[in-house]
């Protein structure tokens, strides 16, 4: 059985990473704690945002990838016919052109702010190639495509959409619970 101690001993190394790409303009070091969590020290905002787009992507980036196909409608593409009637839905919704519409209405700064994350995004995407890409695509056998600003957007968009309808449908669940319990 194991003890407290034995996880004491297996809990990973703190982790400090300098990145270094042509496109920051200062030095960024990306420093994870014991759990994993990344600390980030830049000295502007663009290379802040690209190294949390790199460090969310090194840690996510097929959920990055499941969540923006889902909120474009995409999942059939490489989940194949059983995702359909799911596309469907999501492209009724229309979620690609809200996103497009709030990046048009969007301060230059946060234009900016979405743009500097794609970087990061992307350049893990590229720094992985192929073979050290998440295993899930592997699996899939398929490739993310490049990030942008409105697939940031997508995600936020999806992830408030699944909050709203968990909202809505708790109060039904419980009622629908409740009412199965009196039955008994």
């Amino acid at each position: 059985m194991a003890k407290l101690s034995d996880a004491v001993k297996l809990k990973p190394e703190v982790e400090t990473t300098t990145i270094q790409f042509l496109s920051l303009l200062g030095q960024v070091v990306v420093r994870r704690d014991e759990r994993g969590i990344p600390f980030i020290h830049a000295s502007n905002d663009a290379d802040l945002y690209f190294a949390q787009g790199y460090a969310t992507a090194s840690d996510r980036l097929w959920q990055m990838d499941f969540l923006r196909r889902t909120a474009c409608g995409e999942l059939a593409e490489v989940l194949g016919p059983a995702a359909l009637e799911v596309d469907k839905l999501h492209r009724i919704y229309g979620f690609r052109d809200v996103a497009e519409k709030l990046l048009e209405r969007a301060s230059v700064q946060t234009r900016e702010v979405l743009e500097s994350y794609a970087r990061g995004v992307n350049a893990f995407i590229e720094q992985s190639g192929t073979k050290s890409l998440p295993l899930e695509f592997q699996v899939l056998s398929y490739q993310p495509r490049a990030w942008t600003a409105i697939d940031s957007l997508l995600c936020g968009l999806i992830s408030s959409d699944e909050c709203r309808m968990a909202a809505v449908l708790e109060p039904c669940e419980s009622a629908t619970v409740q009412r199965g319990l009196m039955r008994m």
